[in-house]
């Protein structure tokens, strides 16, 4: 039988549909018969198409999974970061500043590892840093408006910056965007 696909196949090398009307009267067989018979004669245009379409995998590649020890370490050491006032500092002064940057901060970081980008990696430290010395040398929040705008907007660029981990490369892109607010709820 797969000689007999063969010759026809060969006799319809210029005969789309005669090779359709083939290939539909019994796929399997045309697929296994078409294939070893292009690695024998690979020279015409419509074998290369046929070979093409019959090899195409539709199946998109899987993206790499983040290991749930790299998501645990994560969490534990962002949930000391917030715990430090338990053993050192005073919670009024500790949680209004730090709680939402490093609560936001961690998922930030889980974006990172998922699909890691260098420049990125670097801004989002950099900018933690530079976050962490502010909030630090702010005075009390209790006594200034300024201070009390300044805590409550944090949040908000920590969320913009979250959203820039989440789409990377692809943040001019709709679909990105949508898909960032879907995350967020």
């Amino acid at each position: 039988m797969a000689e007999r696909i063969k010759k026809q196949i060969l006799d319809m090398k210029d005969d789309p549909d005669g090779l359709e009307d083939l290939y539909r009267s019994d796929p399997e067989h045309f697929k296994k018969t078409f294939l070893s018979l292009v690695k024998d004669k690979p020279g015409s245009e419509l074998f290369k198409f046929w070979r093409v379409r019959l090899e195409y995998s539709d199946q998109a590649p899987i993206p790499p999974a983040v290991p749930l020890a790299v998501v645990l370490l994560i969490a534990a050491f962002f949930g000391l970061m917030v715990r430090i006032p338990e053993t050192f500092i005073t919670d009024e002064w500790y949680y209004p500043r730090f709680a939402p940057f490093f609560t936001i901060l961690a998922v930030a970081a889980y974006f990172l590892f998922k699909k890691t980008d260098r420049l990125l990696t670097n801004g989002l430290v950099i900018y933690s840093i530079i976050t962490s010395l502010y909030l630090t040398v702010l005075p009390d929040w209790q006594s200034s408006d300024s201070v009390t705008m300044a805590l409550i907007h944090l949040p908000l660029t920590v969320l913009v910056l979250l959203g820039i981990c989440f789409a990377q490369n692809e943040w001019r892109e709709t679909e990105q965007r949508i898909a960032f607010i879907r995350f967020c709820g």
